[in-house]
């Protein structure tokens, strides 16, 4: 599994990109948002906003949104720990599998 992660293609990351550290914020922000909003504009109520208030998707976005790149056979989620993001997927498919025995959950019984 190594060789293989180590030979195949990778997402390009803005870490990877050292001009973006010159950019001023303003720009930034609109670049940020430039490239989130086609796969926002997805969902009914957050292309509204892109029509009536573009400058609060703009910090939505920069404030609130990044991307996550994630291979074959990557968890984006585990057992036992809190989910605190939401996700979207943008291209591919996610396989979600949770087994009983490493993801009990506490239901409230009813007296």
């Amino acid at each position: 599994q190594v060789t293989e992660r180590l030979t195949a293609k990778r997402m390009l990351t803005q870490d990877a990109v050292p001009a973006l550290d010159v950019l001023s914020m303003a720009l930034w922000v609109e670049l940020h948002s430039s490239i989130l909003t086609p796969h926002l504009s997805a969902h009914p109520l957050l292309y509204c906003w892109t029509i009536m208030d573009r400058a609060w998707l703009d910090r939505l976005c920069y404030q609130a949104m990044r991307q996550v790149c994630l291979r074959a056979a990557d968890s984006l989620f585990h057992s036992g720990f809190i989910a605190t993001d939401a996700y979207t997927v943008i291209d591919g498919q996610l396989n979600y599998s949770q087994s009983p025995e490493s993801s009990t959950v506490d239901c409230p019984s009813e007296e």
